[in-house]
């Protein structure tokens, strides 16, 4: 599912209808591509889940539990 999302920005969805929010974490070594990836396949696949098209990340942090990423998600034709 995740792999149909497009990350965008505000001028690709200035035409589409904004579904939720949508949160990922990912746990493993800090900072480590694997926690990063793990962390933003779960928020896209919570943007699939709501019918979305596209992601606008707005965070990506790291916690004290792993990295946490939260994006807009939006449905567009």
């Amino acid at each position: 599912k995740a792999a149909f999302i497009k990350e965008a920005d505000e001028s690709i969805v200035s035409g589409c209808r904004f579904v939720g929010s949508v949160t990922g974490t990912g746990v493993g070594a800090i900072g480590s591509s694997m926690q990063i990836k793990s962390a933003t396949n779960e928020a896209l696949n919570a943007a699939a889940e709501k019918g979305a098209t596209h992601v606008i990340w707005t965070s990506m942090n790291e916690a004290s539990l792993g990295m946490v990423v939260i994006g807009r998600a939006y449905h567009c034709r």
